[in-house]
């Protein structure tokens, strides 16, 4: 697997407060948080985290029991940023993933460009961001408030209140739960692999690796990746399906290619391991506000190999893919058509799909490989669009013919109301 550093995972890993008040900001490692890793007056308590969400879907959305309709305020150094919406209820352990520490999230399911995402709590003093229990006001005639997490949009941007609360240092390695850790292996490299560079040389001469200058070899005695920067849902949930599926990258900073950790083993410190990153640091990854152009600004590589483990006779895998298309799959095992809700079933959201009599599917062809198609739904497609061809032809006799082909294309926002500058035409 090949990845360039702006391929970082969008719309499913959050943190439920501002990074800049979590110990050692901009070097978080979330993986290691706690809940004395941020302020109590600020951090989540016991009380359950309420998550809602606004999806991209307007057909019947009041009529849909689990929505409300409420705002969603964030607010910093970008200004406020104020959504209004029908907005769904999660479910914890089904929808999404809370980390021990309180301090972030996980979603199953991806946002869209155009989705929100939007949390009540209760903090570890008692205090309350947004308002609890949120159900409760609405069905009073009141229009609740949330702390917004993730705005529409072009409301999503660098320099806008919840550009930050997105984890942009996440990478997937694969959406299979079952990646051995021990075979994760991961170069990073200035360019391609096979012609790019993958050290720096530091003040004293000597060289370092860009996997150690980022810090994911901090203390290994070789050029690997250290398996405790991989994280995989399963190993914090004990249950059959956890919310997340998948092996992910999660890098010890926020922003690895433009401000990377320190590096103690080396005596390195973050002044130092940014000087030696030098010109090569990529913060239009980061910064830039045309998502266009920052989505295709990569310039490091991040080269990836692993294995999947398997015990027994496979009984699920996953398409590695997210919004798989109702009904567009077709899986084989062998020459045979599998048939669904008789030989298979799928969950299309997270693109999992479970064998229903493995035992019996193996027993006649032991040796058979599994194939799969499928078409995927866009996740990030800006607005809804339509396209109509016409094609004709009309024959000139022996002196041939002429041919006339016309292709019509329309956008439309779902935004009441439009940015100037990104409306669609």
């Amino acid at each position: 697997l090949v990845l360039d550093d702006a391929d970082y995972v969008q719309g499913q890993f959050f943190f439920l407060i501002d990074p800049t008040q979590i110990d050692r900001y901009p070097h978080v490692d979330a993986q290691e948080l706690d809940k004395a890793s941020a302020p109590p007056s600020i951090a989540p308590g016991d009380e359950p985290i309420q998550l809602y969400r606004f999806e991209d879907d307007p057909v019947f959305r009041q009529q849909v029991e689990g929505f409300i309709q409420a705002d969603a305020v964030a607010d910093g150094p970008g200004g406020q940023v104020r959504e209004s919406g029908w907005f769904r209820n999660l479910q914890e352990g089904v929808d999404f993933y809370v980390h021990p520490s309180g301090l972030w999230i996980a979603l199953r399911q991806p946002l869209s460009r155009e989705e929100m995402l939007a949390v009540t709590y209760v903090t570890a003093v008692g205090d309350t961001i947004g308002d609890y229990n949120p159900e409760f006001i609405y069905n009073q005639g009141g229009r609740p408030e949330l702390r917004l997490l993730k705005a529409s949009g072009a409301n999503h941007q660098p320099g806008r209140p919840t550009w930050d609360l997105e984890m942009h240092q996440v990478y997937r390695v694969s959406g299979s739960p079952d990646v051995e850790p021990s075979s994760v292996e991961l170069s990073v490299s200035l360019g391609e692999l096979s012609a790019g560079r993958t050290f720096k040389r530091r003040p004293s001469g000597e060289d370092i690796t860009f996997l150690r200058l980022v810090g994911l070899d901090e203390e290994a005695p070789i050029d690997r990746l250290d398996p405790s920067f991989l994280y995989s849902a399963e190993e914090d949930v004990f249950q059959d399906q956890p919310p997340v599926q998948g092996t992910f990258v999660v890098f010890p900073t926020l922003r690895p290619f433009v401000e990377p950790p320190p590096v103690p083993s080396l005596g390195l410190d973050e002044t130092v391991t940014g000087a030696i990153l030098g010109d090569d640091a990529n913060d239009r990854i980061y910064f830039e506000e045309d998502p266009f152009e920052r989505e295709n600004a990569g310039r490091f590589r991040l080269t990836l190999s692993y294995r999947i483990r398997s015990e027994g006779l496979i009984s699920s895998f996953s398409l590695g893919a997210f919004g798989i298309r109702d009904g567009s799959e077709r899986v084989f095992l062998g020459d045979r058509v599998l048939t669904r809700g008789t030989d298979y079933d799928i969950d299309y959201d997270v693109g999992q799909v479970q064998l229903l009599e493995p035992e019996i599917l193996f027993a006649s062809a032991p040796d058979a490989s599994i194939r799969a198609t499928w078409e995927q739904r866009s996740l990030f497609q800006i607005t809804p669009t339509q396209v109509f061809g016409l094609r004709t032809h009309s024959d000139l006799g022996s002196r041939g013919g002429i041919d006339l082909l016309g292709l019509y294309q329309a956008e439309r926002t779902v935004a009441n109301r439009s940015v100037l500058g990104t409306e669609p035409g």
